[in-house]
């Protein structure tokens, strides 16, 4: 199960589980129009600056955040860390699961970083240029933050199967071979 830090929004959290409560589920992730799901991962970030004061301060320590936009053939989806107060080196251990279509071949992860602030606009920290993961194999890379000097935010994926909703194997043939019977099943 996935859960993230509070301030977290992963707009599929909760989907993959019957929730009758609510009506159901958001993606039926084992139907046909889904091959998988995807896991995207932001661990950490590293090498973010101390920043101009507001208000009397002379420096401020960034409240390190990340909005995220992904792209899955073509379904898109934006999500967002949570906040990681004071720190230069935010760790947001943040998971997202999403439905993979069909007939897509790859992902393509962009978004942008932001200083958080309680008493005026969020400040803006640097971009995530768009990443292009081809759906297979785990990825992982630290990605440097376009306007932000040498500032890094580890983005990773992971490809996972789902089980179908209904049982794979269906029946064929009933063979009838001197009174004894005989079950075909293929996968």
């Amino acid at each position: 199960k996935i859960k993230n830090k509070n301030g977290a929004v992963c707009p599929t959290q909760g989907s993959d589980k019957h929730q009758a409560e609510k009506g159901g589920n958001l993606f039926d992730w084992g139907s046909e129009k889904y091959k998988g799901k995807l896991i995207l991962t932001v661990p950490y970030g590293h090498n973010f600056p101390r920043l101009q004061g507001h208000y009397g301060f002379s420096s401020d320590i960034p409240d390190v955040f990340v909005r995220l936009q992904i792209h899955i053939g073509s379904n898109s989806y934006v999500a967002r860390t949570n906040v990681e107060k004071n720190t230069f080196d935010p760790e947001w251990n943040f998971h997202c699961a999403f439905p993979i279509p069909k007939k897509a071949t790859d992902v393509v992860i962009s978004g942008s970083v932001w200083d958080s602030n309680s008493n005026r606009q969020d400040t803006f920290l640097g971009t995530i240029e768009p990443i292009q993961f081809t759906l297979g194999e785990p990825q992982q890379t630290d990605v440097t933050l376009q306007g932000c000097g040498g500032c890094t935010v580890n983005i990773g994926v992971t490809t996972k199967k789902v089980k179908p909703k209904h049982t794979p194997w269906g029946f064929v043939a009933l063979c009838a071979a001197g009174g004894v019977g005989a079950l075909l099943l293929v996968g």
